[in-house]
């Protein structure tokens, strides 16, 4: 019997070669999307916090929430808080400045009730930190001087437009005014900012590649997520995603256009983590479906071109108010911009409309009796019922390669149609209407 030959050394060490290579290339790509994840989750904390900071005004007169961290019940020249809870409690150590730390116990105890006024409203202590922050540290976020915080005499030169009330931020709106930062540690009362000097008080944080993440006193993070499905960190003539994960990944076969799927398990992997920036926010996978929607699609809702998805080249008639960021929404409102449409199955990229042509780019779905089921950037949704006769149609005969094909309405009613979804995507008409 011929004994078997094993690998030589020199095989082995080839191997390991070739495996450590591997390692090289793939290791930076995985801590990129390691580091995106983390992200995402330190962007859903700030948005948790900042929703509950206006709950808790909402419920207490207007009154803003005691935003110097550890400093509650006390009236003192650096904030009138006689009778103000803090939002936490003392979560430092009395040498923080040199590396000390409370008990991971401790600091829990100080965030949570009585010692802390938000933890009605955030009982999540996994909230309070970002998953990047200094080890044992229970609390990485701080509220900006200016809300209702640490308000330091003249002669320190912060004293600003401190404000005690919600009702008081007016100038800039609250779309434009900063409450919670990420430190990426514990530290007494609020994050300082000069008023009356060209300098930082508090150097910026940088937590997040070259960033930060932040928070506003309308409850929004700012930055739009990428709503070009299936299209993650790509710079192109299409939109301009280098660092930006997809709301969610590629769901839709090649062959899309004449009927064919991915399997549902390949597109249930392409909305879920590490593919949809969205799914730690939503992680019920019934709900990216409409119950009516296309047998096998896992996936039947679309981001409109606009909300910072697909920007397509000035020649091909899209190029809009085309906004990466929520603040940017202002005329119209958010509440008169679109979001998401039921399209009724898997496509590319986003929703296309027309900004500078009067005709459909992808043609209107009709989901749901003679309209469809839309969301607006307020965040409320809405059916929207189609009025003229060819729209209803062409919606109901729509097919999946029937995209692009520059429908003309042929009726007063249908242009009605077609104007109010180019001003509730783009804001406006980039033309002069005929109808």
């Amino acid at each position: 019997m011929r004994k078997s030959r094993g690998f030589t050394l020199i095989e082995l060490l080839v191997v390991i070669a070739i495996i450590a290579i591997l390692m090289a290339i793939l290791m930076p790509s995985l801590n990129r999307v390691k580091e995106q994840g983390k992200r995402v989750v330190c962007l859903n904390n700030l948005k948790q916090l900042a929703l509950a900071w206006i709950m808790y005004a909402d419920e207490n007169d207007d009154k803003l929430v005691n935003g110097a961290a550890g400093y509650s019940n006390q009236d003192t020249g650096w904030g009138d808080h006689g009778k103000e809870l803090a939002w936490v409690g003392k979560c430092w150590a009395d040498d923080y400045a040199t590396g000390g730390q409370l008990p991971e116990k401790q600091q829990i105890e100080q965030i949570k009730s009585p010692y802390g006024a938000l933890w009605p409203y955030v009982k999540d202590i996994d909230l309070y930190r970002c998953p990047t922050g200094s080890r044992g540290e229970m609390l990485t976020y701080a509220i900006m001087f200016s809300m209702n915080a640490v308000n330091h005499p003249p002669t320190q030169g912060v004293r600003g437009a401190h404000v005690k009330r919600r009702s008081e931020i007016s100038n800039p709106a609250p779309a434009f005014r900063l409450v919670f930062i990420d430190e990426g540690w514990v530290t007494p009362d609020a994050f300082a900012v000069y008023y009356d000097q060209e300098a930082w008080w508090d150097d910026a944080p940088v937590r997040h590649g070259d960033g930060n993440n932040i928070s506003y006193a309308d409850g929004h993070d700012d930055k739009l997520v990428n709503g070009a499905a299936g299209y993650s960190n790509q710079d192109t003539g299409w939109g301009d995603h280098g660092k930006e994960l997809a709301w969610v990944g590629k769901c839709w076969a090649d062959d899309y256009a004449t009927g064919g799927q991915l399997p549902e398990k390949q597109q249930i992997e392409q909305i879920k983590s590490p593919y949809g920036a969205l799914w730690p926010y939503v992680k019920d996978i019934d709900l990216y479906r409409c119950p009516t929607g296309s047998r096998g699609e896992m996936l039947t809702y679309a981001i409109m071109f606009s909300m910072n998805a697909v920007n397509h080249p000035p020649t091909q008639g899209v190029r809009g108010a085309h906004v990466k960021r929520r603040s940017e929404i202002s005329n119209p409102a958010p509440a008169f911009r679109l979001v998401f449409i039921d399209e009724g199955w898997v496509t590319p990229d986003a929703f296309a409309v027309y900004y500078d042509q009067e005709a459909w780019w992808d043609d209107a779905p009709v989901r749901h009796g003679d309209g469809n089921n839309i969301s607006y950037a307020d965040g409320h949704s809405d059916y929207k019922k189609w009025k003229g006769i060819e729209t209803i149609q062409h919606g109901r005969d729509l097919q999946r390669g029937h995209l692009g094909a520059g429908f003309v309405p042929s009726s007063p009613d249908g242009y009605q149609d077609l104007y109010w979804m180019q001003k509730s995507t783009w804001g406006r008409l980039g033309y002069t209407p005929t109808h």
